[in-house]
């Protein structure tokens, strides 16, 4: 499977364990990121999946994130570029919680959110690569795609709460448009309840 999204960090960053998206609260998430100060983490069933990464600064610079699982290793790509692989830990994500973008529902993320892609069955890459210089397309292995355009603008299930307090549409993107999904930091930006597309690795 394959995660991938562009987001620009904004700072000040409102608590020590900002979560990008998570299904699942805090360390016990089955899939989720943090970025934090002290460094990046991947979270798999209940497992730090990959330790500490140190991404060096990512404030108010937009950049290409991709999670990918191959089966066998949970490789993070910043910018197209390997910077952590480790074997897969934590068991399979079989089952399925609430997943968040911007929050893992109680600490939430400061930012811009362009392109949040979820592909089950497909590791999209599997060496370094040139980053999306135009709008991530849907292919048949997607189970959710945000451009964020609208709240209703997406592929996959209808967020529950596309536009709360949390987060409102636009304000920039990385190629030069205005569809971005801008998080406050302050409260949970958009959510799915449980849905068995995010069991990522049952077919």
């Amino acid at each position: 499977w394959t995660i991938e999204w562009w987001s620009k960090k904004l700072s000040p960053q409102p608590g020590p364990h900002p979560r990008i998206f998570s299904m699942g609260y805090d360390a016990n998430a089955l899939i989720g990121y943090s970025n934090e100060s002290g460094g990046d983490f991947i979270w798999t069933n209940s497992t730090n999946a990959v330790g500490t990464v140190v991404v060096g600064s990512t404030v108010n610079t937009w950049i290409h994130w991709a999670i990918v699982s191959d089966g066998t290793n949970l490789t993070l790509y910043k910018n197209g570029v390997n910077i952590a692989q480790a074997a897969r830990t934590g068991g399979p994500i079989v089952t399925t919680d609430t997943m968040y973008l911007g929050s893992d529902g109680y600490s939430s993320w400061k930012g811009l959110i362009s392109d949040f892609h979820v592909m089950k069955g497909a590791a999209k890459y599997t060496s370094n690569f040139t980053p999306p210089t135009g709008r991530i397309q849907a292919v048949s292995s997607t189970v959710l795609l945000m451009p964020l355009e609208t709240s209703s603008a997406s592929v996959g299930p209808n967020p529950d709460n596309a536009n709360t307090p949390g987060g409102v549409f636009g304000n920039g993107d990385p190629y030069g448009g205005l569809n971005s999904f801008v998080l406050s930091g302050t409260t949970q930006g958009m959510y799915w309840t449980a849905n068995n597309i995010f069991a990522l690795d049952l077919a």
